[in-house]
């Protein structure tokens, strides 16, 4: 091949790419500024919730971010010594420089007591519950643990744990580093035990990102997979994207009752129970009518549908408080409280996590 001809194929080869990589990308970028002291943030941490996208504030505060289209989470800012900044919709609007308010410790009255619980078998109660229980969530090591405060108060039942400073958990099993920033993780019992079999309810807020340590480990991609397959990720994807057939889920509403498509029953497969319409770059799902009960109520909540999913005898129950329901390419509620997850979907914990750009291409 003609060598200047062999050099205008490879530059015009650059630019698809360049090109490519500007249709299917966008670009985050800012500063950090500290408004109080006038001096930039360093070392901050800037990342997309739950996503493998991820970066720090140089020293002069500047950062830059590239995400992949389809990705509709929020942008996090996070460091030590300031309060978290969370910026919704950042690719519609992300101002030039962003003021953390610098973070202050209130410690109040402290009162000494014996202790219920000590801070082994409190641990212990805050793994199962936090990490989980699977066999991805019994590899995971969280590195810093000596950075949580765990407390019980046995006047109200609760365990409860807050950490200051990022908790960084090692995810072997299916390949991750995960850095999470804790608010408050509680734990509500219904008796005097912190056994696993006691929990009446867990409360979590807080925001995480991913590194992936192993990315083309084929045992690991095998691994991920399993854990993805059956999940609320994939059930919600599935939904958006309409691939029931290679999905299977088969819905019904109670334990005895299947429904099928085109049966003599109730009739319905999962992809006949779901009406979906396209709103910007988010879909909304519409709980079909025959699906939706009347006049019930859960925990005191209204009611609309109460419904069960099978996927490889993997069995989830499905609470929905809605109608309708909105969420994005990459699986994500814009109200997650919308739709309450129990059974196989409920139990998977941060051991079981992946992220939220799993899969995307």
């Amino acid at each position: 091949m003609n060598k200047n001809l062999k050099q205008i194929l490879i530059l015009l080869l650059s630019l698809l790419t360049i090109v490519h990589t500007d249709i299917y990308c966008q670009k985050l970028e800012g500063v950090v500024f500290d408004r109080n002291n006038q001096i930039p943030v360093f070392n901050a941490n800037v990342y997309l919730e739950g996503a493998t996208l991820f970066t720090t504030t140089d020293s002069l505060g500047r950062f830059e971010l590239m995400a992949k289209e389809g990705i509709n989470t929020q942008l996090v800012i996070s460091h030590v010594s300031y309060e978290t900044v969370f910026i919704p919709e950042p690719f519609s609007f992300l101002a030039d420089t962003i003021f953390p308010e610098e973070r202050v410790l209130l410690i109040g009255e402290i009162i000494v007591e014996k202790e219920t619980f000590d801070r082994e078998q409190m641990l212990k109660a805050f793994y199962r519950q936090f990490l989980g229980t699977s066999r991805s969530a019994r590899s995971c090591k969280i590195l810093n643990e000596e950075d949580i405060i765990l407390y019980y108060d046995k006047n109200e039942r609760l365990l409860s744990a807050v950490c200051y400073k990022p908790i960084r958990i090692e995810n072997r099993h299916l390949g991750y580093n995960i850095h999470l920033d804790l608010n408050y993780f509680n734990i509500k019992y219904r008796g005097k035990t912190i056994r696993g079999d006691d929990v009446s309810s867990t409360g979590f807020e807080g925001s995480f990102f991913f590194e992936d340590i192993f990315p083309d480990n084929e045992t690991i991609k095998k691994r991920r997979h399993q854990v993805y397959d059956g999940s609320a990720a994939h059930f919600l994807r599935t939904i958006t994207n309409g691939k029931w057939e290679k999905s299977d889920n088969i819905i019904y509403r109670d334990a005895e009752y299947i429904l099928y498509k085109d049966g003599d029953r109730l009739g319905r497969y999962a992809e006949n129970c779901f009406t979906i319409s396209d709103s910007l770059s988010y879909k909304k799902v519409m709980l079909d009518y025959i699906i939706q009960q009347r006049n019930a109520t859960y925990e005191g909540r209204p009611l609309v549908a109460k419904l069960y999913v099978l996927r490889n005898e993997k069995k989830s129950e499905l609470i929905f408080f809605k109608d309708q329901f909105i969420v994005d390419g990459s699986g994500l509620m814009q109200n997650p409280e919308d739709i309450l997850f129990k059974g196989h979907m409920g139990s998977q914990r941060i051991g079981d996590q992946l992220p939220v750009d799993y899969g995307l291409e």
